[in-house]
């Protein structure tokens, strides 16, 4: 069925001609009637926008166009174009309409001419709703503030009928006899008083705005609910309630369940949720500061502030305030004073917490337990020094401490090694033979000789040639070593690609010749130099071990290629960058080939450009590979990065010792510390030195070892140790603050320096990198979630109990409503997994909408994913 867009017009006078698109009015809001010549009902089309057009879908035919009974007063008769003469009412419906746009023109009565007025505000704005009467007919004006009438003869009266109108001449009088000249340039202009007043209403938090929260306004004098007006705020926070009568109203948050500021719900203070306003006359009241809103965070968060001073109440800059676990076995984070003596910490849940203010200068560090629910305040008092003022560096040493231990000077190295553990710890021969063996047969050695045949007979391939022996080798997988890892998996594939693709290019871009015969030889060698150079670039920072720098390699696709724009056909003839320089300067484009010879040439150009949008295309795919550790990041990467935190581990190990020994800590004293821990912990002792000499095995040999043999199982089973030593290193370090053991008995005064504590701490930071970038390598299969069962709360809070398997610590769950793939998914916090096969998950900001399917999926650490399935329909 063919669409038909009809145009409508007033026409001036009763005897216009053909219709002027710029003088002649078009109105809104008018509906037609048309009926088929052949027979049949009328069809009612419209109304007309604001641009007078009306849109409709007819059947290919002719039609008689009549004038419906709302058409403005005084235009009654009806002209349309079509097959026909004029007045013949005809409107031509044909499929494949094309040409000019079918209009219809809307004539004033006979001995009746078009007036045209223009309803504005004392301030020049369009008055849109304005009333007047027109030769006694009543009036309204569009939302232009146009008013459309036909009146006889050559003036006409204009009453107000509401809100104040008057003319420029006389502003005191309430009827205005005003000349008539249907073809002026521009309409009369009356200006308008408003009757009315009007509400204007910003919603935001914290200078961002609230979409989508809805308002309800009830005038004072209301009598039921029909009298009530609901306004929603639009994209920029705002909402409006226009033409409110006079007198009291009762404004009212009414609705935030699809509120949003940002990617946050919102909620809105209590106290602050309505306004009883008073519209005055006319006026414009902006009612902002009468309602404040509350963004509802994902998580629940709590912090502690203070103020630590001295004895005499003077703040103490630069103190070192650090929140631990309720056991003090966990740091949770850290601070320091600033000038004022001021901190502020931040935990993401309540409960007891241990905190404690360590000045750096040899005094015992004070601890006080806290039970954290909102925001609670605690200051400190610390004693200085009789003769120290406390002065402390910008790191927060304090300079006392580098006055009672020298600063010593050595060159520690950059290789894997620590004066705690005698002996060897480089690779033996063995291992590297081992190493050989697994790189070239694809075999991990052992003593099952049958295996060792299969792969050797699997990778080489024998066969007689001219009475000698040839043999040829089948790599068992593309690969680029790098230490315990390697180039595997989706690197491994586009860095094998862009290498081959420059092998292909290079000679076909060296051979590239001019066929503009203006062509500088200087400029465009120094295009083709660039290329060149631009694509041996990214062929090396494909193979950049560890994965390449995404940020890099999207520069060098711009340079070549232009902005890369999703959905934008690969076309060499359009690309853009470096490529469509060297286009230009060698004038590669079909329209200069003359032989065969030169479409040979442009053909190699667009072979190059080809290769590289065929690599570009491969690394949009690939590219969220690259960007942290997920589960789909190829083993080889992830080993690569895990080689370098062992290697960062040991390195602060021998970093650790060499501080220690600054502080005459050497390594006989280190064999005399015995650490001893809680008893709640259930930890045994170990001396200092055992502690440290274990860090350095594990780092360097047992778990390169563990993951060069065993691969993602010898990751797995390394990930506990990781695990327990960062635990000791923080409950270590713990000791070293308080400067005591469980027992009373006293650590040297070494131990509780600056310089000390801040090397335990980067070394526990460091274990715990690690083991957190291991147990991102996981073999276990992914939670699967059978049933879910949610509960309503107040608010807009949701709790989800799921059962199922696989459910592992430090899991989260996320929320999504299926009819409404626009909404942003919630996230929860971490999931209560306590009971085996047992989770639950709290949301927050979860809108309240009818007949939405919630559906919930459960994400283990690492990222991986379970099912998804229903948890609730409202």
């Amino acid at each position: 069925m063919p669409t038909l867009t009809i145009q409508v017009y007033l026409a001036p006078t009763p005897d216009a001609g053909e219709p002027n698109p710029k003088a002649w009015p078009k109105p809104h809001n008018v509906t037609l009637e048309l009926s088929r010549t052949t027979g049949g009902p009328p069809i009612t089309v419209g109304p007309s926008d604001e641009q007078g057009l009306i849109t409709c879908a007819l059947e290919p035919g002719t039609y008689t166009v009549a004038a419906r009974p709302d058409t403005p007063v005084g235009f009654t008769d009806v002209r349309a174009s079509g097959g026909g003469e004029p007045a013949d009412l005809v409107l031509a419906a044909r499929s494949g309409q094309r040409g000019k746009e079918p209009y219809v023109v809307l004539l004033p009565e006979a001995g009746t001419q078009l007036v045209r007025l223009l309803t504005v505000t004392p301030e020049g704005r369009t008055a849109p709703g304005a009333r007047a009467a027109v030769a006694g007919v009543d009036y309204v004006s569009g939302p232009d503030g146009l008013i459309h009438a036909a009146a006889k003869g050559e003036s006409v009266d204009v009453v107000a009928r509401s809100g104040g109108f008057y003319a420029p001449l006389d502003p005191k009088a309430t009827e205005h006899p005003m000349g008539v000249d249907p073809l002026a340039d521009e309409p009369k202009r009356l200006v308008y008083r408003r009757d009315f007043a009007r509400f204007v209403i910003e919603a935001a938090v914290d200078g961002k705005p609230v979409v989508g929260a809805v308002f309800r306004l009830v005038p004072s004098d209301a009598r039921d609910e029909t009298d009530s007006r609901r306004e929603r705020t639009d994209g920029h926070g705002r909402c409006v309630f226009d033409t409110v009568a006079p007198g009291m109203a009762d404004i009212a948050v009414d609705d935030l369940s699809h509120a949003k500021c940002g990617t946050h719900g919102v909620d809105v203070d209590p106290r602050y949720r309505r306004a009883l306003c008073k519209a005055a006359r006319g006026k414009e009241h902006d009612i902002s500061e009468r309602f404040r809103f509350l963004r509802l965070a994902t998580e629940e968060t709590h912090g502690i502030s203070g103020e630590v001073t001295d004895e005499e109440g003077h703040p103490v800059p630069h103190v070192r305030v650090t929140i631990h676990s309720e056991d003090g076995t966990e740091e949770l984070d850290t601070t320091h004073t600033d000038d004022d003596g001021d901190y502020e910490l931040v935990v993401d849940r309540a409960g007891v917490y241990l905190l404690s203010a360590d000045p750096g200068y040899g005094e015992p560090v004070q601890w006080t337990t806290v039970d954290v629910n909102s925001t609670p305040v605690v200051p400190f008092v610390v004693t200085r020094p009789p003769g120290r003022g406390g002065r402390t560096t910008p790191s927060g040493q304090v300079l006392s401490d580098l006055s009672s231990f020298p600063v010593l000077t050595e060159d520690i190295g950059s290789g894997r090694g620590a004066p705690v553990v005698g002996g060897d710890r480089s690779a033996t021969y063995g291992q590297i033979v081992e190493g050989a063996l697994r790189d070239v047969l694809g075999w991990r050695p052992g003593s099952n000789t049958s295996g060792f045949q299969a792969a050797l007979t699997g990778a080489f391939e024998l066969r007689e040639v001219e009475g000698h022996t040839e043999f040829t080798w089948h790599p068992r997988g593309y690969a680029v070593q790098a230490d315990l890892g390697a180039l595997t998996g989706a690197q491994a594939s586009i860095y094998n690609r862009a290498k081959n693709a420059l092998d292909q290019v290079t000679p076909l871009l060296d051979g590239l010749q001019p066929l503009d015969p203006a062509a500088d030889p200087q400029d465009t060698e120094a295009i083709r130099t660039i290329v060149r150079s631009e694509l041996g670039e990214l062929v090396d920072e494909l193979a950049v071990e560890g994965g390449p720098r995404i940020q890099r390699v999207n520069e060098l696709f711009t340079l070549l290629a232009g902005p890369h724009v999703t959905g934008t056909p690969l076309n060499p003839d359009s690309v853009g960058g470096q490529l469509a320089q060297l286009r230009e300067r060698f004038g590669l484009n079909t329209g200069r080939v003359g032989t065969l010879d030169e479409e040979r040439i442009v053909t190699n150009f667009r072979i190059v450009v080809d290769h590289v949008l065929a690599l570009e295309a491969g690394w949009q795919t690939y590219r969220q590979l690259f960007d942290g550790t997920t589960p789909d990041t190829s083993l080889g990467t992830v080993l690569i990065r895990l080689s370098r935190n062992l290697d960062v581990v040991a390195q602060s190990v021998e970093e650790a010792v060499f501080t220690l020994e600054s502080v005459f800590i050497d390594a006989a004293q280190r064999q005399t510390i015995r650490l001893e821990f809680p008893a709640s912990s259930g930890l045994p002792s170990i001396l200092f030195s055992d502690l440290l000499d274990w860090v350095v095995r594990v780092s360097t040999s047992e778990a390169p070892r563990l993951i060069r043999e065993a691969g993602k199982d010898g990751v797995v089973a390394i990930t506990p140790i990781l695990d327990q030593l960062a635990d000791l290193v923080r409950r270590t370090l713990a000791l070293a603050r308080s400067g005591t053991l469980p027992s009373g008995v006293a650590l040297p005064d070494g131990l509780r320096t600056g310089r000390v504590v801040r090397a335990l701490g980067e070394l526990a930071q460091q274990l715990t990198d690690t083991a957190r970038l291991a147990h991102a390598v996981q073999r276990g299969e992914p939670p699967l979630v059978v049933f879910a069962e949610a509960e309503k709360h107040s608010g807009h809070h949701l709790r989800v109990r799921l059962v199922g398997s696989g459910f592992l610590p430090g899991a989260t769950a996320e929320l999504s409503a299926l009819e409404r793939p626009d909404w942003a998914v919630i996230v929860s916090g971490t999931v209560d997994t306590t009971k085996p096969g047992r989770a639950t998950a709290l949301f927050n900001g979860v809108p309240r909408d009818r007949d939405l399917t919630w559906v919930v999926t459960l994400v283990n650490p690492g990222g991986i994913r379970s099912n998804t399935v229903d948890a609730l329909t409202t």
